[in-house]
């Protein structure tokens, strides 16, 4: 169970949007970039990443705890059907994109 200061999203005041939102943003994203980037992938390791991360997405169990995909977009106020459209779409210079992003920068 989360205090009831745990607000979501971006603060109205001063457009400030909380740490634990970015977070789970970065986990959504990273998520999708190992998605689409490992998936199948030759490695056996890097696979599993890829094959983790389709669990993690697109399977419809929610056993409701804190890192649960559907609790995560929860947090994030986004419905799960908008993201797995979205990184389903995702083509593999996107996705290399996202991950420059993740580090800072565009390798």
């Amino acid at each position: 169970m989360l205090p009831p200061s745990f607000e979501l999203g971006i603060e109205p005041s001063n457009g400030h949007i909380p740490w634990y939102t970015r977070l789970w943003a970065a986990v959504v994203r990273r998520a999708s970039v190992d998605w689409v980037l490992y998936r199948g992938h030759e490695n056996k390791k890097l696979r599993r990443l890829g094959d983790d991360a389709d669990l993690w997405l697109f399977n419809n169990d929610d056993d409701h705890t804190v890192g649960a995909f559907l609790t995560v977009c929860g947090f994030l106020n986004i419905e799960p059907s908008v993201i797995r459209s979205k990184v389903s779409s995702l083509t593999e210079v996107e996705a290399r994109r996202l991950r420059g992003m993740e580090f800072g920068d565009e390798w």
